[in-house]
């Protein structure tokens, strides 16, 4: 889970910059929104197709300022990472099913596809080199 996103941010902003860092290394990415603020709710649910690629993750993500990624953004939030209560896409898919009907698609959950990745893979990204 990733905290302190800015309320302003579309979920297409911050999965495009979550995107271009770890493509690949996550299947599941929900930013819910406040249907009468439509603004975001200040987190997203990501989550990372094996363990050891949230090293990684949580190296990049854990404080940063998010003025610092998006230059037009003034917001003074800091992200930071933490466990959720669910862990899993199939866990995550059903406990937001709901969202897939209700929401459009530019706030629905995102569900990509797992691909296989090799244990030489897995142990670079122990290392936290990418």
């Amino acid at each position: 889970m990733l905290k302190h996103i800015p309320n302003k941010f579309t979920q297409k902003m911050v999965y495009d910059f979550i995107n271009s860092n770890f493509g690949g290394l996550f299947d599941y990415f929900y930013m819910p929104r406040d249907k009468s603020t439509r603004c975001n709710n200040g987190y997203a649910f990501i989550n990372m197709t094996h363990p050891l690629h949230v090293i990684p993750f949580y190296a990049k993500m854990e404080g940063l300022s998010w003025s610092s990624v998006f230059k037009s953004s003034n917001s003074a939030k800091a992200s930071q990472v933490q466990f959720a209560n669910w862990q899993g896409k199939e866990r995550l898919s059903e406990k937001h099913r709901d969202r897939y009907i209700q929401s459009s698609d530019q706030t629905k959950p995102v569900i990509l596809s797992t691909v296989t990745i090799s244990e030489d893979d897995i142990l670079k990204y122990q290392d936290g080199v990418s």
